[in-house]
């Protein structure tokens, strides 16, 4: 809870470079180590699968070369008229002869090199003492006679354990012209006979060999070379710079078909991981250069939010000092704006019920000074009533001191007690002292009674609720009537409602007036029915006010209240 603390009392730019370092700079950063990490271990790896794709190809590539050279060499050495040069002594036969045995030789090297050869190729057919007795080069589709003489020194024996051999030679006749040779040597065989006659052997320059093995690798270190079964190398090739023994390398072979030749190839490690440590340090720099301009816009973003949050924590401390003089002007229509300009409604609206208040305040003093000074007249008038009717009394007028002592409870109920809710038993001890007042008015006009249980004599009503109902009575249903009326004032509780009904026996409503308290509010008819209706309905709530009843023999108001009652501690309970 305390770092929590700790955060929130930092400041909002400060907040937001910590999210942004927590939630971006940090795990973009580890990111970037892992990816890293990744590429220095598998860029060596698929590096070495691409070269080893390469390196197959260009194996591919040798071995048609080399099976050229041996598809042509067996031609040769199973061809029956090489086979009869060899084997015929070419100092005994007459020259016409000769021309024979070579023109047909001829054309078995054309018509052979015509299928296979694609390549520089130079052919020799020699006795097993190294004589030559013909060789040739052919070369863009010519044949060309080469000298004749013995071309490299005598064989050894070792030469005749195998038929055929593979090697690079460096004493043929023209090596000072074309270099050295890869050669391939296939021995000439008679049939019946265990003993070789003599040899052929097809070449091409090394240079052709190295042309094959040749690559461009650009700045990166790499060699790629032919090794014999006894490790040594028939033709290399290198690029860039030599690789010293001991530096890593990444290494690639190939297994040739033929001659057990294997083609490796090696590249230094560390060429490899320059390329990819170059894309690093330019990734690094533009992640930097985005991090930098984020951070910039940030901090002028969070400079521009915290001054205007600023002023605005400023303009809620001026209201909590009760200065509501404070002006915020915003036109942004961002959050901030929308709060400024929300706060600003606020501070207006706050001073206007402030005034509103004042304005309430005072009008309550001069209000509580005028019922102040008003309760001086009632306590007069009261006093003055209570003088005549003693008075009255004494000069033997009952009437007249009956009259002045009902009038005095109305008054006092009116103007000396606050309550809006007054039980139901002084509620018809108003209307009895009206009553009263009326039929000494009117002469013996009608007759009121009251018949309520004592139970519902605490029901809670509001004051004065009965009193227009009776005085409705009297001035409309009984005036002018030609029999003495009668007003019955009854209550009775059913379920959770008391029926308070006022009935007389005067000429009721007309026929064709609906009997609705709403029509008379609507109408204007019978206002004083229509204020006792709305009255219950405000104080009680909905499903509470008058039903009106009208016939021919008179009209009863009943009143529908709920069953409250005063507990006698200014309480309400209910019944």
């Amino acid at each position: 809870m305390k770092r929590r603390r700790r955060f929130e009392d930092l400041r909002f730019s400060t907040k937001l470079i910590v999210l942004f370092a927590v939630g971006v700079v940090l795990p973009l950063a580890v990111g970037t180590a892992w990816t890293f990490r990744f590429l220095d271990r598998e860029t060596p790896r698929q590096i070495q699968t691409v070269q080893q794709h390469t390196l197959n190809q260009v194996g591919r590539n040798l071995d048609r070369i080399f099976e050229q050279l041996l598809n042509y060499t067996n031609l040769l050495a199973l061809s029956t008229d090489v086979r009869n040069l060899v084997l015929t002594d070419m100092a005994a036969v007459p020259d016409f002869e000769k021309y024979r045995l070579v023109s047909a030789v001829i054309e078995v090297f054309s018509s052979v090199a015509s299928s296979f050869v694609t390549e520089p190729t130079y052919v020799v057919v020699a006795g097993l003492d190294g004589t030559a007795f013909a060789s040739w080069q052919f070369q863009g589709q010519r044949l060309q006679s080469l000298q004749d003489q013995p071309w490299f020194p005598d064989p050894d024996e070792a030469i005749l354990e195998r038929i055929y051999r593979l090697g690079v030679i460096d004493s043929f006749v023209e090596s000072e012209r074309v270099g050295d040779l890869f050669a391939v040597l296939r021995l000439i065989g008679v049939p019946g006979q265990r003993s070789p006659v003599g040899y052929v052997v097809v070449a091409t320059p090394v240079s052709v060999i190295q042309s094959a093995l040749s690559f461009d690798a650009g700045a990166v270190a790499s060699r790629r070379w032919i090794e014999t079964p006894d490790e040594n190398i028939v033709a290399t090739v290198t690029t860039t710079g030599p690789i010293a023994g001991d530096e890593p390398v990444i290494s690639n072979s190939f297994a040739l078909r033929f001659g057990g030749y294997t083609l490796r190839e090696v590249t230094r490690s560390r060429d490899v991981l320059a390329d990819v440590r170059s894309a690093q340090r330019r990734l690094l720099l533009v992640m930097g250069g985005v991090i930098v301009g984020f951070v910039a816009i940030a901090a002028l973003l969070s400079l521009s939010m915290s001054r205007r949050l600023r002023e605005l924590g400023l303009a809620a401390e001026s209201v909590q000092r009760n200065r509501l003089d404070v002006v915020i002007d915003s036109d942004a229509h961002d959050e901030i704006g929308l709060l400024a300009r929300a706060f600003h409604d606020m501070i207006e609206r706050i001073r206007a019920l402030v005034s509103e208040v004042y304005h309430e305040q005072d009008e309550r003093r001069r209000l509580e000074l005028k019922v102040l000074q008003n309760q001086i007249n009632p306590h007069f008038l009261f006093n003055a009533l209570h003088s005549i009717q003693t008075m009255a009394s004494l000069s033997r007028a009952p009437n007249v001191a009956q009259m002045i002592g009902a009038l005095s409870n109305i008054l006092m109920q009116a103007v000396r007690n606050p309550q809006e809710l007054v039980t139901l038993r002084t509620e018809l001890e108003i209307v009895s002292s009206f009553a009263m007042i009326q039929k000494m008015r009117q002469g013996d006009l009608f007759e009121l009674s009251v018949d309520v249980a004592d139970a519902l004599l605490d029901t809670l009503v509001p004051k004065f609720i009965l009193q227009p109902i009776v005085e409705n009575s009297i001035q409309h249903g009984l005036k002018d009537l030609n029999r003495r009326g009668t007003i019955d004032i009854a209550a009775e509780q059913t379920a959770d409602r008391v029926h308070v009904s006022v009935r007389d026996n005067g000429r009721g409503f007309p026929v064709d007036a609906p009997a609705d308290p709403e029509h008379f509010a609507a109408t204007g008819e019978a206002i004083g029915l229509s204020n006792v209706h709305r009255r219950l309905a405000l104080t009680f709530g909905d499903g509470y006010g008058i039903r009106v009843v009208s016939n021919g023999s008179g009209a009863s108001v009943v009143l529908i209240v709920p069953t409250t009652a005063d507990t006698g501690d200014g309480a309400v309970g209910v019944q």
